[in-house]
This record gives structure tokens, C-alpha cells and sequence, in this order.
């Protein structure tokens, strides 16, 4: 396992060469900073992540970040910055590369697409300010005309989105006007180390990553509201409202337990809110390896990935964030 986990400090150290070479080359002013050197990455997949992130990297600082004049006018100080970050998160691993640069050109872009004939004025007006982002990833908008916020040197963004497929993966990209703009690759843990909690749902064993976890508690009655028209029931603790979700609804399994008060809440953090999660009880906590299930059988929601245990069965590992998406959709 040690021999084909490396952290990702292996692949930070060949960028900063890159970048100030490049930021002297352009006349630019550069902070770049790194975090999460010790997070671990399948081996197998730096290579392929390499040509993706010096993309990335190199349209950041070619077109996101301004020149140091262009930055003063605007307020800004005239030191550009990178920042390239890496956590891991319910079976992923989460690289993303941020700049203050001057975001990208959405009407741009839009304008690109619709004269190439990549999307439809009827597409156009069903399509969220997200969907107009992915549109940078659009073969057909990377060409030389095309040389403001998008544009690679040679090769397109769409061999980005390819490259970051090929590894099992997705990208995803936020951006604000004169605020800058995000990449955010998401790749799975082919092979990783996971501490997680064995729980217990019904009569079904699932692990939940323990890094997700805050904390567990049995819940009194009087800390259970119920909230809106369809009676949302709400955990109150310490003055914090966190909704609540039971499990054995959403993998439809009948339970062991129906009341808030005989099972276990267990509080979960993802990237934007906590939930708390209901659950007959919890068991030991372990060591696992992860597998990808998307990859060897298929996708399943609320699964981010399986391990196979001692006695050789399958336990599946609880995917926290597309649970909490969705629950929300559902109540939407």
C-alpha cells in the first residue's frame, strides 16, 4: 500500500519552477502557494494528472491573472495569486487551483459557443451561469481567436476534461468577475487507506469516513423541531440547526429503529453545510482499503466506494456529499 501511495508534495514539487518561469516570461507578479502536501495519491495517477494541472496552471496565469498595471487600476494589489489545494473527501481526492485573476469572460464564451454551433439560442436559455462556465471545456471554443479567458497554448481545455475522465475523475469550474476563478478536479481513491466507522442500518453494515465525522450523540426529544409544512425535522444543537436525515429512508431498508431517541445521530460535515445522519447504531471503527465501485461495477447514489472485508464480504462506504444533494433536491 505505502509503495503505491505518494503524497502529493511529488507532484508540487515540479511546479514551482514552472511558475515563476512562466510568470517572468509573461512580466507578472506571482504568489504561489500549495496546501495539503501530505495527502495521499495513487502513483498511477500522477502522471496523468501532470499535464492536466500545468494546463490548468499556465491559462491562469496567461489569461486569469492580470498584469501588475492592469491589477493597481483595479484596486488589487499587483501580486497575483495561486493558490493549488488538495483534501480528501468521502472517497475523493480534491485538487483545486485558484487565482484572484480577473475570472473568466462568461459572454464570451457564450458568444464563442453559439457561433460555433456548440449550443442552441433554445440551450442557451435553459442553461445556468454554471453550465455557461463548462462551456470553456467545449472543443470547439478552443482556437486562436479564442485568446482571452479560455484559451490553452496549443491544446484545448476539452484535452483537460479528457485527461481527468481517463483517470476515473470530473472537473468543475467557478469563476467571478474580477474575483477569479476555480478549477476543482475530482478524482477517486482507486487505491487508498481509509479510517471509517462500521453503522448500522436496519440489518445493514455501511461505513461512513470518519474524517467527515464531527460528532455522535443519542438525541433527547426536546432537541428535535419540526420545521415548514412537510415537518422537517431539524437537530438543534448548541444553537445550531442541522437537519436531519434518516438513512434507512434514502436506501429504503427498513430500520431497527424509528425514533430519533432509541437509534444514534451521527453530525457530518461536507464542503457546505453539516447534516445529521440517523442511524440505528455504530459499531468499530477500522482500517480499509478503498475501491472504486463506479470504476469495477457501477455508479450507485449515496455509495462513493466499497472495500472488501475480512470475511470477505462487501461493505459499501457512505458517500456523505451526494447524499446531502440529494436529500436537498428531493426536498426542492
Amino acid at each position: 500500500m505505502s509503495v503505491r501511495m505518494v503524497p502529493m508534495e511529488s507532484v508540487y514539487s515540479r511546479l514551482p519552477k514552472m511558475v515563476r518561469d512562466l510568470a517572468k516570461k509573461l512580466d507578472k507578479k506571482i504568489k504561489f502557494e500549495h496546501i495539503g502536501d501530505n495527502v495521499e495519491i495513487d502513483k498511477m495517477m500522477v502522471e496523468g494528472l501532470m499535464d492536466p494541472l500545468t494546463h490548468i496552471i499556465r491559462n491562469s496565469l496567461d489569461h486569469g491573472v492580470e498584469k501588475p498595471e492592469e491589477r493597481m487600476r483595479k484596486g488589487k494589489s499587483e501580486t497575483g495569486k495561486l493558490v493549488i489545494a488538495a483534501e480528501q473527501e468521502s472517497g475523493n481526492i480534491i485538487i483545486s487551483i485558484r487565482d484572484d485573476g480577473a475570472g473568466i469572460n462568461v459572454e464570451k464564451v457564450v458568444g464563442k459557443a453559439l457561433e460555433n454551433g456548440a449550443i442552441t439560442e433554445d440551450e442557451l436559455s435553459r442553461m445556468t451561469e454554471q453550465d455557461k462556465l463548462m462551456l470553456v471545456f467545449h472543443p470547439g471554443l478552443s482556437t486562436a481567436e479564442e485568446v482571452t479567458d479560455v484559451s490553452g497554448r496549443g491544446v484545448g481545455m476539452d484535452v483537460v476534461m479528457n485527461n481527468i475522465n481517463a483517470l476515473g475523475g470530473y472537473i468543475r469550474v467557478y469563476s467571478k468577475k474580477d474575483r477569479g476563478t476555480e478549477f476543482q478536479i475530482v478524482l477517486p481513491l482507486t487505491l487508498a487507506i481509509l479510517d471509517g466507522l462500521n453503522v448500522l442500518i436496519g440489518d445493514k453494515k455501511f461505513i461512513l469516513p470518519l474524517n467527515a465525522i464531527v460528532e455522535s450523540l443519542q438525541p433527547q426529544p426536546h432537541m428535535v423541531k419540526h420545521v415548514g409544512k412537510s415537518h422537517k425535522e431539524i437537530l438543534m444543537l448548541r444553537r445550531e440547526f442541522i437537519p436531519i436525515i434518516r438513512l434507512y429512508d434514502f436506501f429504503n431498508i427498513k430500520p431497527g429503529y424509528e425514533n430519533l431517541d432509541d437509534g444514534m445521530l451521527i453530525v457530518v460535515k461536507t464542503a457546505s453545510s453539516k447534516v445529521a445522519l440517523f442511524v440505528d447504531d455504530f459499531l468499530n471503527q477500522e482500517q480499509i482499503v478503498v475501491k472504486s465501485l463506479e470504476k469495477n461495477y457501477k455508479k450507485i447514489r449515496g455509495i462513493g466506494a466499497a472495500t472488501i472485508r475480512g470475511d470477505g464480504s462487501i461493505g459499501l462506504i457512505l458517500d456523505v456529499t451526494s447524499i446531502v444533494e440529494m436529500q436537498q433536491k428531493e426536498e426542492v
